[in-house]
């Protein structure tokens, strides 16, 4: 016992050799710990044991080794973190019809389309045109999710805001762009545009 209380002094005292073997005992069990408990996401659980773990040796004066192990503090440092993160992962779920419109995305160069529709080359003209007709707000926020295939976190993350502020903005590009797109394919074709 008197060996883990001289390592936790030094630790304490900022030695840089007891870090790094308080490091080696401790990182793997409580990357584990956390990895389990936000769906198996390594980005994640990977970014919450280094803050639990940055957070620990700026507080390690208020661990007691009377109360508890060494790992039962790391993980107790660990739970605000972890509901946090699964609270933002509850909130990157897809939205509904997502996946189709990714889908229709994919296959708009993949496949012939019907002839009563636009040529591929052309819908490929008119969906470049119709981003082009949009706010800059919104062709960012579709390029960013349709072309760069990034997350609703990764979005929220370049527009400094978070993903309740970028999920209705996608909504709204969506729609913005559904509605360009049909008046662009009805200017051309000289139909009427939908309702």
């Amino acid at each position: 016992m008197s060996s883990h209380r001289n390592e936790l002094r030094l630790l304490r005292k900022g030695n840089q050799d007891a870090m790094r073997r308080w490091f080696n005992a401790n990182a793997d069990g409580l990357f584990a710990f956390v990895y389990a408990r936000v769906n198996q996401n390594r980005e994640v659980a990977r970014d919450i044991t280094q803050q639990v773990l940055e957070q620990a040796l700026r507080q390690i004066k208020k661990f007691d080794p009377d109360r508890g192990e060494m790992p039962t503090w790391l993980r107790m440092l660990a739970l605000n973190p972890i509901r946090k993160a699964q609270k933002q992962l509850s909130r990157e779920a897809p939205m509904p019809g997502e996946e189709a419109l990714h889908k229709q995305w994919a296959d708009a160069g993949s496949r012939e389309l019907p002839s009563e529709t636009l040529a591929r080359a052309e819908t490929r003209d008119l969906v470049d045109e119709a981003l082009q007709n949009l706010p800059d707000h919104y062709r960012t926020v579709l390029r960013s999710r349709y072309v760069a295939d990034a997350s609703l976190a990764d979005i929220a993350s370049e527009q400094n805001s978070s993903i309740s502020t970028v999920k209705p903005l996608l909504h709204r590009a969506r729609e913005a762009f559904r509605e360009e797109f049909q008046r662009l394919a009805a200017v051309r074709h000289r139909m009427p545009v939908a309702p």
